[in-house]
């Protein structure tokens, strides 16, 4: 749609005037039903210039329900982790903080294509390894540990 639209087109946010664009885009988004998640999620690039804007967007993808939600950032994973690994393992580090959605990531995790498993074990690794509260979760997921250093 419209709004949808209009997040993509200045996510990168290189003028003030883009930035602006991009938040108003987000605020008015949350006002919408049926919008189109994997459009949203599209949305997310290391490459913007506003970081604090974006988080407006991140907040907004994570109110879909949890099976949809995974679903989606599993769907885009494999773009997600070449042009925005940070925003991914942010979105993932959110929801393995959370009993629940990680229960969720978790079987999706399982079920998941090869190609879309490597897309998000490096985010996997570097949450395992921090002090979030869900690293062990994040750790569990990638199953048992090797001799190899990861």
């Amino acid at each position: 749609g419209d709004v949808e639209e209009r997040i993509f087109a200045n996510r990168l946010m290189q003028t003030p005037a883009e930035a602006k664009a991009f938040d108003a885009a987000v605020q008015e988004a949350g006002a919408i039903a049926g919008l189109d998640l994997a459009h949203l999620l599209r949305a997310f690039t290391d490459a913007c210039e506003h970081h604090e804007v974006m988080w407006g967007l991140v907040h907004l993808v994570e109110r879909w329900p949890s099976k949809q939600y995974v679903a989606a950032v599993f769907e885009d994973a494999e773009r997600l982790a070449s042009e925005a690994p940070q925003w991914l393992e942010t979105l993932l580090v959110r929801l393995v903080n959370q009993p629940g959605d990680a229960e969720v990531l978790a079987e999706q995790h399982k079920m998941a294509r090869v190609p879309t498993r490597l897309a998000v074990r490096p985010a996997l690794v570097a949450i395992s390894k921090s002090n979030a509260p869900g690293a062990l979760r994040a750790a569990a997921m990638l199953g048992p540990r090797r001799r190899s250093s990861e």
